[in-house]
């Protein structure tokens, strides 16, 4: 597999090394992942597995992330906001990875730079784990070695971590339990009672889900199947001789 050569260029001081690089503008960061952009986040891990040391990277903190979700799922870590910080994690990684590789940056630890994007993400997602956390990214800067390298990659995870989370601040995925009213019509869900009493009393977990911005979708709503056509006429509802006779013998 191809990779990309950037030739090596000479800093005396960190603070001579552009903040931004023009060419990485990230689109995503309002709700919308560009075709190119879904194409890097599919070969993130293709790429990363070639390279060695900075796929251990991802691979520890994805562990570290299953290792905290584990114990806490369904309840209080329910799976939606579980696979939300996962995206999160995982993009801001590969984002402070394709970063610290830019020519425009000067000379960086792709390794720092993942270690730390998902470090940040995770303790503000997760403030509990906050010790485990620190203690991983403490190894992960441990193995290495001092230089401006290092510095450098830190500095850019910080950044793409921020970054991250500045855009996911808004995404409505802060009140995802709401009351629910069930509606009359034909397909309409109908939920086993006593719905509206306890434990339940009529709320329901992540009933407002369907209004989290997307990382991927313009909109939740994108590719939705339009609903069932319910058209019975009156012979269609009134049950045929077999359906009466099966259900007289089976007490239904």
């Amino acid at each position: 597999m191809p990779t990309e050569s950037y030739p090596t260029l000479e800093r005396t001081e960190l603070s001579e090394i552009p903040v931004r690089s023009p060419a990485r503008a990230k689109p995503w960061r309002w709700g919308i992942l560009p075709p190119f952009r879904r194409v890097l986040v599919g070969a993130f891990f293709l790429g990363l597995a070639t390279a060695g040391a900075r796929a251990n990277v991802v691979i520890d903190w994805n562990i570290a992330m299953t290792d905290y979700a584990t114990p806490r799922s369904p309840v209080p870590l329910g799976p939606l906001a579980e696979t939300r910080a996962y995206a999160m994690a995982h993009l801001a990684m590969l984002e402070a990875t394709k970063e610290a590789q830019c020519q425009n940056r000067g000379v960086a630890s792709p390794e720092a730079a993942a270690a730390q994007a998902a470090h940040d993400v995770l303790v503000h997602e997760f403030a509990d784990g906050a010790p485990a956390f620190a203690a991983l990214l403490a190894a992960e800067l441990a193995a290495i070695a001092d230089g401006p390298a290092k510095t450098h990659g830190v500095a850019i995870g910080i950044e793409e971590a921020a970054e991250m989370l500045a855009a996911r601040a808004n995404d409505g995925s802060a009140n995802p339990t709401g009351p629910y009213t069930p509606r009359p019509n034909p397909g309409d869900y109908q939920p086993t009672p006593p719905f509206d009493g306890p434990p339940f009393n009529g709320f329901v977990d992540g009933v407002n889900w369907g209004n989290v911005t997307p990382f991927v979708l313009r909109s939740g709503s994108q590719f939705r199947a339009p609903p069932p056509e319910f058209r019975m006429s009156k012979p269609e509802r009134i049950p045929k001789p077999e359906v009466r006779t099966w259900a007289a013998s089976s007490d239904s």
